[in-house]
Parts: C-alpha cells; sequence; structure tokens
C-alpha cells in the first residue's frame, strides 16, 4: 500500500465498550486495510502509510488532515462531499444565500463531466476546459459572502481547490472516494446492528480478520489462501506460547 500511487482512505465512528474510537479504511485496487483507533487525527494516517508516502492521499476534506502538508503528502479531496454539502445549504439557505451553494455545485458536476469526456475533446480544448473550471471556482471561492455557513465552505474551497481538482490533471485520480466509501459500508451496517466491540482485543482481532476477508474479495480470492499464507510465518511457534501479534490501541 505505501508503495501505491493511490490510496483512498475513509474514517466513521465506533465504540470500544463506551468509549468512543474511528474506523478507518485504507484501500487501493489490491488491498484493503481497516484501522480501528481513538484518534481521529493525521497521525493515523503516518502511522499507516509512513512519513516518506510517494503516493497520493484521496480522501474527504477532514480538517485534521491538513497537518500531512508538512510530511509532503500529495492530496485528492473528494467532491461527492462538497456537492452533497452544497445541495443540503442550498435546500436551507434563504434568498441569495442560496446562490453560492448551487453554482458550486454545479461547477463541480460540471468538472466531473468534464473529466469524463477527456478522451473525445482535443488536447487544446481540454486544457481550456480545465482553465474555465479553475477560474470559475476561484471566483466563487473569493467571493464576499455574510452567510456563516457559505463563507465556511469558500474558505474550504479556496484553501483546498487544487486538491479537489486533482482528478483534472490525473486521469487515474477519480473525483470521488466512492472506493473507500464502499470499502466502509460494511462496517457502517455492523455498527447499526450492535456490533462495535466490549473490548480492545475484540477490536484488533476485527480488523485483522476484515482486513484479510476484504483484501482477498478485492483480489478474487478465497480467504483461506490468504490466511494460510499469513499463518505460514507462525507454524513453528510453540501454541503455548502466548501470541506477540496483540498490541494497544492508540489513545
Amino acid at each position: 500500500m505505501r508503495a501505491s500511487a493511490l490510496v483512498h482512505s475513509d474514517e466513521t465512528g465506533w465504540r470500544i465498550a463506551r468509549r468512543s474510537a474511528w474506523l478507518w479504511v485504507f484501500c487501493t485496487d489490491a488491498v484493503t486495510i481497516y484501522i480501528i483507533d481513538y484518534r481521529r487525527s493525521a497521525d493515523v494516517v503516518l502511522d499507516v502509510l509512513g512519513e516518506d508516502v510517494k503516493g497520493r492521499l484521496l480522501s474527504d476534506g477532514l480538517p485534521a488532515l491538513d497537518k500531512l502538508a508538512k510530511y509532503g503528502f500529495l492530496r485528492a479531496q473528494c467532491n461527492g462531499h462538497i456537492i452533497r454539502r452544497c445541495r443540503e445549504l442550498a435546500a436551507v439557505a434563504a434568498g441569495r444565500a442560496s446562490h453560492f451553494p448551487r453554482r458550486l455545485q454545479e461547477t463541480l458536476q460540471n468538472a466531473i463531466a468534464l473529466g469524463k469526456v477527456r478522451e473525445q475533446l482535443s488536447p487544446a480544448r481540454y486544457v481550456e476546459g480545465v482553465a474555465e473550471v479553475r477560474q470559475t471556482v476561484r471566483a466563487l471561492a473569493a467571493g464576499d459572502y455574510t452567510d456563516e455557513e457559505n463563507l465556511k465552505l469558500a474558505k474550504h474551497i479556496h484553501k483546498h481547490q487544487d486538491s479537489l481538482l486533482a482528478f483534472l490533471d490525473d486521469a487515474t485520480i477519480p473525483p470521488t472516494n466512492n472506493n473507500a466509501e464502499h470499502e466502509i459500508r460494511g462496517a457502517v451496517v455492523l455498527r447499526k446492528m450492535g456490533g462495535c466491540h466490549r473490548q480492545e482485543a475484540h477490536a484488533l482481532a476485527y480488523t485483522v480478520l476484515a482486513s484479510h476477508a476484504q483484501t482477498a474479495h478485492r483480489r478474487g480470492q478465497q480467504l483461506d489462501h490468504l490466511v494460510a499464507k499469513w499463518m505460514a510465518p507462525h507454524a513453528t511457534e510453540d501454541p503455548k506460547r502466548p501470541s506477540r501479534t496483540h498490541s494497544r490501541l492508540k489513545r
């Protein structure tokens, strides 16, 4: 995963006993890793991917991840989250306050549509279209807004417009984080059914098993194929000795 050109990431609320935690997912085309951690911060990403990662991280706009910039992380952000936020703001905003989220939503949807037809356009026409999108986004982000929610959104767009539109420069980057959202969906269903954990050891066991199971699924393999490879290094260990794999979750 650390050698991958693109890693998708997402997180959702979790619980261990009565304590709040977070379930994180990191995935590529070939690997899915689940982590349960008490932290919702960039430190989780650094623990998983390291500080010298060469690829790009595609995630939502979690402010805590801004810390990754000082480590040279290349970021891409999910336009789907911003589009949903625009739709929600426009639905409750009164009068002119609804203009900004509606225009931003339309602009980002046009950007996604442009990215889908890049192969059908001449290079010059595509470059022109990208320039138009970037100019419109910059103008919207620099607007003078009095509505508090519009102002928050405009500041976010101004700060992260390059990562939001990264997919226009690199066809291998999707415009949304649907892969990570899909990989975390099963865990969300499990949580709603009361599937969180009573002890840290249970949480750790779940992440290990879920990571292997989903990775096998992504590769079109049976789970026992990966489990056999995983267990092979421990086959000669004394079964009476305590396991050395358990470690406490980061607090």
